[in-house]
């Protein structure tokens, strides 16, 4: 709303009331307090993404080796995959458990999953883990809170953070 008064000394003048520019103010405050904690959230699942689409590309590595050789790779080396370190991961390792990934101890990474691990994990046919020689028919993506075991996260709020096929505890 403009108001039009006369000044004192009879121009006219037009501008906006202080209750209105109060009002604006509190709309934009009442927004951003809504956006700021949603583009938080977006922002640490996007990170978390970044990690688990490095580990994808060590996919191919992984099953070239297994077709190759009959066993799983056990070292990057092996799986033809690189040594990752970023932001948001501190490593992407090969082991017969699949191909897993830690994340960050960082302010980068959301609280509930830093230094937590994502585990991609080859599948035979009915879910299960394969043994030498069982076709891969499946990866599982799966979140646990240590490398050498398949020990669920602790903090289930971190599930919220992940893509959703990965909200999961790990199989094996």
């Amino acid at each position: 709303m403009n108001s039009t008064f006369k000044s004192r000394n009879g121009n006219r003048e037009s501008g906006f009331t202080l209750i209105e520019l109060m009002i604006a103010i509190a709309i934009v405050g009442i927004l951003a307090s809504i956006a700021v904690p949603a583009f938080s959230n977006y922002m640490g699942r996007a990170r978390v993404s970044e990690a688990v689409n490095y580990a994808e590309g060590c996919k191919t590595g992984y099953l070239e080796y297994y077709s190759t050789n009959g066993a799983f790779p056990t070292t990057n080396t092996q799986a033809n995959c690189p040594t990752i370190s970023t932001d948001n991961v501190r490593a992407v390792t090969i082991s017969a458990r699949g191909i897993i990934i830690q994340l960050a101890n960082k302010g980068t990474i959301p609280k509930p999953l830093q230094s937590q691990y994502i585990y991609l994990q080859p599948l035979k046919a009915g879910g299960s883990k394969p043994t030498a020689g069982d076709n891969i028919v499946a990866w599982q993506c799966a979140v646990g809170s240590s490398a050498g075991n398949n020990a669920a996260i602790t903090d289930t709020t971190g599930y919220d953070v992940v893509p959703a096929i990965c909200r999961q505890a790990p199989i094996y």
